[in-house]
């Protein structure tokens, strides 16, 4: 279980960011822009920088590994 202010730190951080079906993860990391427009990457171009936004996530402990995992998997799985 993380820290009380690790805790708060990482709700304020998902707090900010939109997750529309309500799975936990933001909807910038499964790919759902929001409406934004951005320059057209192919697939392992996204996957790849989904998964650095991923990693950043598990690195700043904001994630658990098995929150990584299942997301990093859930990515791989979309080449």
């Amino acid at each position: 279980d993380m820290p009380a202010d690790v805790r708060r730190q990482f709700d304020q951080a998902m707090a900010a960011l939109p997750d529309k079906d309500g799975d936990g993860i933001p909807d910038i990391l499964q790919g759902n822009l929001g409406g934004f427009e951005f320059e057209m990457m192919d697939a392992s171009q996204t996957a790849e920088k989904r998964l650095q936004a991923l990693q950043q996530l598990y690195e700043k402990k904001l994630i658990t590994e098995a929150e990584y995992q299942t997301k990093r998997n859930e990515i791989l799985r979309q080449l």
